[in-house]
């Protein structure tokens, strides 16, 4: 299991730019995941099912403010 978790660690420093400190997301992986959360948000599968009233839309508001955070933090420090 340990072997998983390094290649994950070495795929990320390899994605991460020069000058980015290891606790700041690269703009390649913000770039990657505002279009994973477009998938996510036009996908038909929710963690939270449309049909709960109230709670339905809470998934994809979390989904857009971890995913606006991270590219703040990676375009604009």
């Amino acid at each position: 299991m340990s072997t998983a978790t390094n290649r994950i660690s070495l795929m990320g420093s390899a994605i991460a730019e020069p000058g980015q400190g290891p606790g700041r997301p690269g703009k390649i992986v913000a770039v990657l995941a505002i279009l994973g959360a477009v998938v996510y948000l036009i996908s038909p599968v929710d963690a939270i099912p449309d049909v709960i009233p109230g709670l339905c839309h809470l998934d994809d508001l979390g989904v857009i403010g971890i995913v606006l955070k991270n590219a703040k933090e990676a375009f604009w420090g």
